[in-house]
């Protein structure tokens, strides 16, 4: 948000009781760069921020817990009028992306330490993260809400809730990614969407769970079925394989075999920055040359 005059930013945010270990915290920034980190607890948290001479303001909310923000309120400084305005984005890649508790991030130690955090700093986007924890399975309905969020890109982490969970098998889970994808691209149809395979988990990459899937299998048919679509001629999509972000040889940043640690995360970002980067420029170039050639 962009502030004139104002002295001080007030809120409210209630935690749930539910949630079942402590909240992530809410991380404050100014001009883009740290300005605090606020503990929350369960019940109503009231926060107040000084804002003398802080122009831009990010609140990060928090990255995993149950949370509800009340109204906020300003405090001009003197008599002058205060401005609130939300920041201009225009230019501002708008990035959208979805995957497990992998990119929710839950052992960050804050909402501005998460991969996909860390990879929108860097690289100057606007994020929409929707890291569900345990709960990506290609729903429709989150297609849809995916395909209703104008983006100028989309990432999909796919796999690891599916072969933890059994939800599909070898069978169904190349058919529902491809639906997944088809819904998303009948509302975005140029936009550039990049998928990315589950990362390295040692107990799991060889070990089938309960419809005989193991996740070395469900690397390889979320990976296969991306470059089939690719042959058919979707020049906006693009793969990644998740063990070039996170390998075998970097085990020992997973906090539990299966999510990274906060080092981790941080590698994770350092990779994926450059490799999203470059899958937006050249996904954006295929599609603009491929719509060329249909013009003419």
């Amino acid at each position: 948000m962009i502030l004139a005059d104002v002295s001080e930013l007030s809120f409210e945010v209630e935690v749930d009781d539910l949630t079942p270990d402590e909240c992530s915290p809410i991380d404050v920034q100014k001009q883009g760069e740290p300005l605090l980190r606020i503990p929350l607890r369960v019940g109503i948290n009231r926060i107040a921020i000084q804002l003398e001479g802080i122009e831009r303001l990010t609140v990060w909310w928090p990255q995993y817990g149950t949370v509800r923000v009340g109204s906020v309120h300003v405090s001009a400084a003197g008599r002058a009028k205060a401005l609130v305005r939300a920041a201009d984005s225009v230019g501002t890649p708008r990035w959208t992306a979805y995957g497990s508790s992998i990119t929710q991030c839950r052992t960050a130690p804050g909402p501005t330490e998460t991969w996909p955090a860390l990879v929108a700093s860097n690289l100057g986007w606007d994020l929409l993260c929707l890291g569900f924890g345990g709960q990506a399975h290609l729903d429709q309905v989150v297609a849809r809400s995916i395909r209703d969020a104008p983006a100028d890109i989309i990432t999909l982490c796919v796999g690891v809730n599916i072969q933890g969970a059994a939800s599909l098998s070898a069978r169904t889970l190349g058919s529902s990614l491809a639906e997944f994808i088809r819904t998303i691209c009948d509302g975005q149809p140029l936009t550039p969407i990049v998928v990315i395979s589950p990362i390295c988990c040692p107990d799991r990459d060889s070990t089938p769970n309960a419809v005989g899937l193991t996740l070395g299998a469900t690397r390889a048919i979320v990976n296969s079925i991306v470059e089939d679509l690719q042959d058919e001629g979707d020049m906006h999509l693009g793969v990644v394989d998740g063990l070039t972000v996170l390998g075998s040889a970097d085990a020992s940043l997973l906090a539990d075999g299966l999510h990274p640690d906060p080092g981790g995360y941080r590698l994770m970002a350092e990779r994926l920055a450059p490799i999203l980067d470059r899958e937006r420029r050249v996904l954006n170039a295929l599609t603009d040359s491929s719509a060329e050639r249909i013009m003419h």
